[in-house]
C-alpha cells in the first residue's frame, strides 16, 4: 500500500480498512469453515471427537494467524517496524500450503511445487511474506475459475538468480493478461474481477518492495499468466536441483 505525505487522511483510511478487510476475510472464512465442520462431527451419532478437536485447533491457528496478519498491516503503515528475521524461500512456500488447500480444492486446481534445493536465505517478515503468496495463489486460481477447456494448473517454482536474488514464480493455465490491464495490475484499486477490491496486487508489490526485492507480471507462451517474485539474498551462493 503506498504511501504519500500528501495523501488524503480519509483516503488512506479508506484503504486502509479496505486493505484490512482484504487480508483478514482468508482466514476468518477458514475459520468458518473449520467451526462448520466441528459442528457436524459432534452432531453426529456417534461423535467424532478427534475430528472435531483437530477442527477446533486449526480454528485456533487460524484465529492466531489472523492477529499476526493485524499485526504485519501496522507495520506497513510503519516501515521502520518491519519484523524481519532470517527465512528459508521454501519454508514459507510449505507454510502456506495448507492455507490454500481448501481453494485449491475447491476449484479443482491441480497444484505443484518445483522448490530448489540449497537456496540462500533472505532476511524478511515472515507473515509479510506469506501473505504475498497466499495473494498470488489465490488471484491464479480465481483466473482459471471460468477455464473448462483445459486443465486447471498452477506451478510453484523457486530457483536462484545469477545476479543474487532468490525468485519464487506462480504460474498458472487461466485467462492470462489483457495488454491494456498489464501496466495497471499492481495499482490500488484497479482490479478485472467481479466483487474485486484491487487491493491484494498492490499490498503484494508494497510488500516486496520493502523487502528489497521487485514482483513482475507477464504471459505465458501457451495459457496463463505467471507472477514473479525477487528478493535479495543474505548469502551469494545456493546449488539449485
Amino acid at each position: 500500500m503506498p504511501h504519500s505525505e500528501n495523501a488524503d487522511p480519509i483516503i488512506q483510511l479508506g484503504q486502509l480498512s479496505a486493505y484490512i478487510a482484504h487480508e483478514v476475510n482468508q482466514p476468518l472464512g477458514a475459520i468458518v469453515t473449520h467451526g462448520e465442520a466441528c459442528l457436524r462431527w459432534l452432531n453426529r451419532e456417534t461423535p467424532a471427537y478427534e475430528e472435531a478437536a483437530a477442527s477446533v485447533q486449526n480454528i485456533i491457528g487460524l484465529g492466531l494467524r489472523a492477529s499476526e496478519i493485524v499485526r504485519s498491516i501496522c507495520s506497513l503503515a510503519t516501515p521502520s517496524a518491519l519484523q524481519a528475521t532470517r527465512l528459508e524461500l521454501n519454508d514459507l512456500v510449505h507454510d502456506v500450503m495448507p492455507l490454500v488447500r481448501h481453494d485449491v480444492s475447491n476449484h479443482s486446481v491441480s497444484l505443484r511445487l518445483r522448490l530448489a534445493r540449497g537456496l540462500p536465505p533472505l532476511l524478511g517478515d515472515r507473515v509479510q511474506l506469506q501473505q504475498v503468496f497466499i495473494n498470488l495463489i489465490l488471484n491464479g486460481i480465481q483466473a482459471m475459475a471460468d477455464i473448462d477447456d483445459r486443465p486447471r494448473e498452477l506451478l510453484i517454482e523457486s530457483c536462484m538468480e545469477t545476479g543474487g536474488f532468490l525468485i519464487v514464480s506462480v504460474r498458472d493455465t487461466g485467462t492470462g493478461i489483457a495488454p491494456e490491464h498489464a501496466y495497471r495490475l499492481f495499482d490500488a484499486f484497479f482490479t478485472t474481477k467481479r466483487g474485486g477490491k484491487g487491493i491484494g496486487l498492490a499490498m503484494c508489490r508494497s510488500i516486496i518492495e520493502a523487502h528489497g526485492g521487485i514482483i513482475l507480471a507477464f504471459n505465458n507462451a501457451g495459457h496463463g499468466a505467471t507472477f514473479q517474485c525477487r528478493l535479495p539474498v543474505i548469502e551469494a551462493t545456493a546449488t539449485a536441483e
